[in-house]
């Protein structure tokens, strides 16, 4: 039994809204459009991250070694060896770490990672210390003629630079891992809240 609507019956119907539009992409913060592309790679974004991180790092270390050169590759390493001195070795040890910290993270989980990435900031500032001893003894055991001692007081200023911003930089590091561990708790959340 079909039964046809006539006029009078259509407009008795109530009128239909038209649909909310979607919120715009610009509207929405970085943060918020992170963690939903993070969330929708989660599965496997550490392994990829992890992979990256330690994928650069070789090629890192290949260019400061001389063993290969490229378009993108010539300037990093050129920049490494201008502004960090001996600490470009520092800064391709800390991204090793941070591809190893992030494969970690996907293998057995964040809490126990965030320990091994607190101890691993704790051994690169005891790093630095190590560091700064070396320069003392290097200090002390200059004491021969005033053009190697002025050469030598020189290196010293720089190693000193060097180490202040090597510090600078891993107490800004100290205040990411704070911050990534706030977000990835956050994103924890709301991935339980769209599970349940």
């Amino acid at each position: 039994m079909s039964r046809r609507t006539t006029k009078s019956e259509r407009s008795q119907k109530a009128p239909v809204k038209p649909a909310p539009e979607p919120v715009s992409s610009q509207e929405k913060g970085f943060l918020e459009r992170f963690s939903n592309w993070w969330l929708h790679f989660d599965r496997f974004g550490w392994d990829v991250l992890g992979i990256l991180f330690i994928a650069f790092t070789l090629l890192t270390l290949a260019g400061l070694l001389g063993w290969t050169r490229g378009a993108l590759l010539t300037p990093w390493v050129v920049l490494l060896n201008r502004w960090m001195g001996w600490g470009r070795y520092l800064v391709v040890v800390v991204l090793g770490l941070l591809g190893l910290v992030a494969l970690l993270l996907a293998a057995q989980g964040f809490q126990r990672v965030m320990g091994v990435g607190a101890e691993m900031l704790t051994v690169s500032r005891e790093h630095a210390t190590a560091q700064a001893r070396m320069a003392a003894a290097v200090e002390e055991m200059s004491g021969k003629d005033d053009r190697e001692k002025e050469e030598q007081r020189r290196m010293l200023s720089y190693l000193g630079s060097q180490q202040e911003k090597l510090l600078e930089r891993q107490d800004a590091m100290l205040q990411q891992q704070g911050e990534l561990t706030r977000l990835m708790e956050e994103l924890k959340r709301n991935k339980e809240q769209r599970s349940s």
